[in-house]
């Protein structure tokens, strides 16, 4: 009689009772989008080249600001600069005017931004400028 009542009650379940554990197994989760990473490619698309300039402010705290590559009126600005021995002036103007984003401790129109941090974003900007090899000869 026992069995009756078994059969009876596995024949008149519904049909999700007779799934499987592996049935009820989580979809796969969409990959993780970053933002930044998707933010970087806006920029990369906007202005072709995008910087990151990483400064490590304490053990374990590091501004992270992106710049862009300057046009040819701010490259002329900032090589004027660094000709009259003003790294620090060529690399704040870069970071003024090539700025997308990022810890705002790193960029000098900032109210928050922190003088150390700024320092050393604007002198790592001043080195990023690419300049192509170059010569002439008298002829």
């Amino acid at each position: 009689m026992m069995q009756d009542n078994q059969q009876n009650l596995t024949a008149g379940a519904p049909a999700s009772a007779s799934l499987q554990p592996a049935d009820y197994a989580p979809a796969a989760a969409a990959p993780a989008v970053d933002p930044m990473a998707a933010k970087i490619e806006q920029w990369k698309r906007q202005h072709r080249e995008v910087h990151q300039i990483d400064v490590q402010i304490a053990e374990g705290d590091v501004a992270t600001c992106y710049i862009h590559n300057p046009n040819r009126n701010i490259l002329a600005y900032a090589l004027t600069r660094t000709l009259n021995k003003q790294l620090l002036e060529a690399g704040e103007f870069m970071l003024m005017n090539c700025w997308l984003g990022g810890d705002e401790r790193c960029n000098p129109n900032s109210p928050q931004c922190y003088d150390p941090a700024v320092v050393a974003a604007a002198m790592h900007a001043a080195q990023s400028v690419e300049m192509l090899a170059s010569n002439s000869k008298k002829l």
